[in-house]
């Protein structure tokens, strides 16, 4: 059981959502306003966050900010976006904040119960950070069947190629060849085209298969640059991928 703090001025949206969650097994808190979603995010040591974006007083963006600067979650924390505001300025600010995913009003329950599922799932295996050494620039997490590779620096720094090949040794793919990979871009600190080059690299030293690559904020300029194969597929979020997996 997990405890998951809603932040949405809208009261209505609170219960409703509040009583989707608790028959999913988890507990709810919630607040209507930014300034008491600051209090119960460092009081109430959520799991997960649900943040709406047009609050009065103070939005969700700036929510966001003030969640950083204090230092109120943990870096693993993970918020989702549950908003109205469907612009994609708005969806690329909020991945820049570093949220997990971002999910537009009215919403599906069975997307978005997929979506808190990922959000926690994944939480939970950072924290496991078991299976395999992690370096600076590269975290390789083995949960469930499914391997994901998350980066850290910058895709053009020598390092990082280094440690993927350090990485990707014979053992390391007969361990996973019947596991889901996955390709985290989230945590780079920028992604600029000629990274287009780096990345088919370590695609390529991952040998043939599907692999899943989330983007996060990067989503865009990864769709502008590339031209993957039908093997490779793109989303914007963790949750976007759990929900591609679990299509019916």
């Amino acid at each position: 059981m997990y405890q998951i703090l809603i932040i949405d001025d809208d009261m209505n949206m609170l219960k409703v959502l509040s009583k989707q969650i608790e028959t999913m097994g988890h507990t709810c808190i919630t607040a209507q306003t930014g300034k008491h979603g600051l209090e119960l995010a460092q009081s109430g040591n959520p799991d997960l966050i649900f943040l709406d974006i047009m609050m009065p007083g103070m939005d969700g963006f700036e929510v966001l900010k003030k969640l950083k600067r204090k230092g109120a979650l943990t870096e693993i924390t993970p918020i989702i976006m549950l908003t109205s505001k469907s612009g994609k300025q708005d969806v690329q600010e909020a991945m820049r904040y570093g949220v997990v995913d971002y999910i537009i009003k009215p919403y599906n329950f069975n997307t978005l119960s997929k979506k808190i599922q990922a959000a926690l799932k994944y939480s939970d295996a950072v924290k496991a950070m078991k299976d395999f050494e992690q370096s600076e620039h590269l975290s390789v997490i083995r949960e469930g069947g499914v391997t994901i590779m998350a980066f850290r620096s910058a895709l053009d720094n020598p390092a990082v190629l280094e440690d993927t090949k350090n990485t990707v040794t014979v053992t390391f793919l007969k361990l996973t060849k019947n596991d889901i990979r996955v390709i985290d871009l989230r945590a780079l600190p920028s992604f600029k085209e000629k990274d287009i080059r780096f990345l088919n690299v370590i695609i390529s030293l991952l040998g043939r298969g599907e692999i899943h690559i989330i983007a996060g904020k990067y989503y865009g300029d990864i769709v502008g640059a590339a031209d993957f194969d039908e093997h490779i597929k793109l989303y914007i979020s963790f949750g976007d991928f759990e929900v591609y997996m679990n299509r019916e």
